[in-house]
This record gives C-alpha cells, structure tokens and sequence, in this order.
C-alpha cells in the first residue's frame, strides 16, 4: 500500500524544481504543468499562500491534518494525512488539495510538498448518509531533510483547498490554514535529529 501511494505521488505531475529560501516570492514557483486541472489547483494554492483572507470555518465540514512517521526500508518517510470530516451535507464532484509552506521544498529538499485528487477520474461524492470522511496521503523523505529551527517552525503547517457543486449543482471552493498533528514518534524523531 505504501509502495502504491508513492508510486501515485511520482506520476502526479510537474513540480518546480527551484529552491525556495525565506523570502522567496511564490509567485515565482507558479508552474506551467502538462495537467491544465492540476496546473490550476498548483497555482490556486501558491497564490492563497500570500492573499491575508479571512477565512470562516466551513458549516458544513470540518478539515483535520496529521503528520505520521514511517521506516521503510530504514528510510523515513514523513506523511500527511489531511481528512475532510463530519460531512453535514452531499458535496459532488469533490476536488481536494494541500501543499505544506512552500518554503519546505528546500527543507525537505525535495520539489513536491503538494497533493491534489484532480487527475483522478473518479468523481468523488460525500454524502453524510453514506460516507462523511474523505482523506488523502502525502508521503515525503526525510533523509535528506534540513531538520533546522525553520523546519521545526513550518513543517505542521499546511494549506487545503476544497472544491465541490452542491445538489443544486452550484460550485462552491474553500481555502484553509491549519497545522498537522504530529504523531509522538514523529515528535520524538524530530527531536533526536534536529540541528
């Protein structure tokens, strides 16, 4: 399963490659990507990181992260698992999307920090009757991560973007802020190795 999800993770896309250092502009990691779906989910969100919007708590759902240490083949993993919960109405033809600071490319040394469901053709659709937890995985090295006070800082910070047409078909799209609850043998690796 794990094998599974990292192979999906590789064959998502285009990703930018340049590093980013405190006070890099992300309007410059803006990509141009094969996917026009998966270029404007990249964008939409690179974007969402400057704008200072209010964000209201969604009324009909509530957005939850985790963050999960895993070895294999002795070489960890940190893992993302960002859950949309306690669906209290259908939502159809549901997008989801999350990125960790995009300043976390040059921690994790690494160019993907972001996941998205759009090149998947499965029309997704929750339905508190049915199913009312949706959640997806970001598996990334640690190997080569800079574990600074920087990365120790940012790395629970993420950024989620929901999209989804209500029974009236009218398109609705939700941007959140919110930190990952680190597991404790996540903690306790960090701490071990952190500079």
């Amino acid at each position: 399963m794990f094998i599974t999800v990292l192979t999906s993770i590789v064959l998502t896309g285009c990703h930018p490659t340049e590093p980013v250092t405190a006070g890099t502009d992300v309007a410059s990691l803006l990509i141009d990507a094969p996917d026009q779906a998966y270029q404007q989910e990249y964008n939409d969100l690179i974007r969402s990181f400057r704008r200072k919007d209010t964000i209201e708590l969604s009324s009909i759902f509530t957005i939850q992260a985790s963050i999960k240490l895993i070895e294999h083949q002795a070489s960890p993993y940190i893992v993302y698992g960002v859950s949309i919960r306690q669906v209290r109405s259908v939502m159809k033809d549901v997008t989801f999307s999350f990125m960790l600071e995009p300043s976390m490319i040059a921690r994790l040394q690494t160019p993907k920090v972001f996941y998205t469901n759009v090149m998947d053709k499965r029309s997704i659709v929750l339905d508190p009757q049915v199913i009312h937890t949706y959640e997806e995985t970001l598996p990334l090295p640690l190997a080569q991560a800079k574990l600074d006070p920087a990365f120790m800082n940012e790395y629970s910070q993420l950024r989620v973007k929901v999209s989804w047409k209500t029974e009236d078909g009218k398109l609705h799209t939700y941007y959140q802020s919110l930190r990952g609850v680190p597991a404790a043998e996540l903690e306790d690796y960090l701490n071990q190795h952190k500079l």
